[in-house]
C-alpha cells in the first residue's frame, strides 16, 4: 500500500536497504529571485523557497513584503539578523516579516556563511507572540533543516 504524500512536500526519494526500503518526502526548493551571473550577482543572500511556501506567498504576500525581502537579499540577510524584519525563533529558524503586515515567512540559513536563506513556510501572524499552532510550524521548519529534508531544483530554472 502506498503511503500518502504529506502536503508541502515535492519529491519522494526511496532509500533502498534491501528488504527494508524507506520513503522520504523532500521539500523541493527553487530560487525566489533571478541571480544573473555576470558581472556580479546583485543579491548578497540567495533566497530559496519551497513549492508550498511559494503557493502561499502568491496568495498572501504583498508587493511591500516582496520589495523588503529582495532589498534584504541584495544587502545581505546577515545585516538584519536579530532585528526586524528578520527575527530568530527556536531551532535555528528565522521569521521574516514587516510589522504592519500579518504575514511571516519561516525559514533558515542553509550554511554558516549565511549566504543562502531557505523559506519553508508562510504563516499568518495575528498577535505579538507566536501561538501554539505557529510554534508547531516553526518546529517543523527546524526539523526540515535538521534532517535536511529539502533539495534544490535548479536545473528547471536553467542553473544547470
Amino acid at each position: 500500500m502506498e503511503s500518502p504524500r504529506p502536503s508541502g512536500l515535492g519529491l519522494i526519494i526511496v532509500i533502498d536497504f534491501g528488504l527494508h526500503s524507506r520513503v522520504k518526502y523532500m521539500h523541493r526548493i527553487t530560487d525566489l529571485f533571478e541571480q544573473p551571473q555576470d558581472p556580479e550577482p546583485p543579491h548578497q543572500t540567495v533566497v530559496g523557497v519551497s513549492d508550498d511556501a511559494r503557493k502561499e506567498m502568491n496568495s498572501r504576500v504583498t508587493v511591500q513584503l516582496m520589495t523588503k525581502l529582495e532589498d534584504c537579499a541584495e544587502k545581505g540577510f546577515w545585516n538584519f539578523s536579530g532585528s526586524f524584519p528578520l527575527e530568530k525563533e527556536p531551532g535555528d529558524v528565522w521569521r521574516f516579516g514587516i510589522r504592519s503586515l500579518n504575514v511571516r515567512l519561516l525559514g533558515f540559513y542553509e550554511n554558516e556563511r549565511k549566504d543562502t536563506f531557505v523559506i519553508i513556510d508562510v504563516i499568518k501572524k495575528c498577535g505579538q507572540k507566536l501561538t501554539t499552532a505557529e510554534m508547531k510550524r516553526v518546529n517543523e521548519v527546524a526539523r526540515v533543516k535538521r534532517d535536511r529534508d529539502y533539495v534544490w531544483n535548479r536545473q528547471a530554472q536553467g542553473h544547470g
